[in-house]
């Protein structure tokens, strides 16, 4: 699904991370609930991209399982760490996605990972690329504003705005919230504290 890139054409500094304005934070959430419908989730429920997959248009893998490719090339690919690389889409001929993952993140972040590469996709953002430099270092193509777009979409699909707010309401742990969703820790923190829910989170868990 080709989406128009946020925010309209002409604002500067096109390739810059947004700041958290409340219309960027309406348009991810937006976005998530898309995302949220094509996946077929219950309103509050767990989205597991694996579950899902068919109905997001995407097949999750691993270098291991891609036939095509070289010995060569899938140990470059495995030499580079999660932090330099959590995964790629890749558009299939047939408009299906293949989202490959680096093998080494955790299950947590790769479902993130997962995610925030179908939210790539959702949006008809270029793919980032890894590129061997001339002195053999690897790097990653990167473009801020997209991966921010996509990454706060992935995170908001994954927890959505009601369940957090719902779960702060309640007193409920960052910890106990992470664990009902299959997220991190820390996503669930960077979710209450997007939504300007950290004030109320710190005030009930106290």
């Amino acid at each position: 699904m080709m989406m128009t890139k946020y925010p309209p054409t002409g604002s500067a500094a096109p390739d810059a991370a947004l700041p958290p304005t409340r219309e960027f934070l309406r348009h991810l959430e937006e976005q998530a609930i898309a995302l949220r419908r094509r996946a077929a989730v219950a309103l509050l429920g767990p989205l597991d991209p694996w579950i899902v997959q068919e109905q997001l248009g995407c097949t999750i893998v691993t270098p291991e399982a891609v036939a095509a490719m070289t010995p060569e090339v899938r140990a470059q690919v495995c030499r580079v760490t999660p932090q330099e690389w959590s995964g790629t889409g890749l558009p299939m001929p047939d408009g299906h996605l293949m989202v490959l993952l680096n093998p080494d993140q955790t299950i947590e972040r790769a479902r993130v990972t997962a995610l925030e590469e179908v939210a790539h996709e959702h949006y008809g953002h270029e793919p980032t690329q890894i590129i061997t430099l001339p002195n053999g270092v690897i790097k990653r193509s990167f473009n801020p504003r997209n991966e921010q777009e996509a990454y706060w979409t992935a995170a908001a699909a994954l927890l959505p705005m009601k369940a957090v707010a719902l779960a702060v309401w309640r007193g409920q742990t960052a910890v106990a919230l992470a664990a009902d969703y299959a997220v991190s820790i820390e996503l669930a923190e960077f979710r209450i504290k997007i939504l300007r829910l950290w004030p109320h989170y710190i005030r009930n868990a106290a």
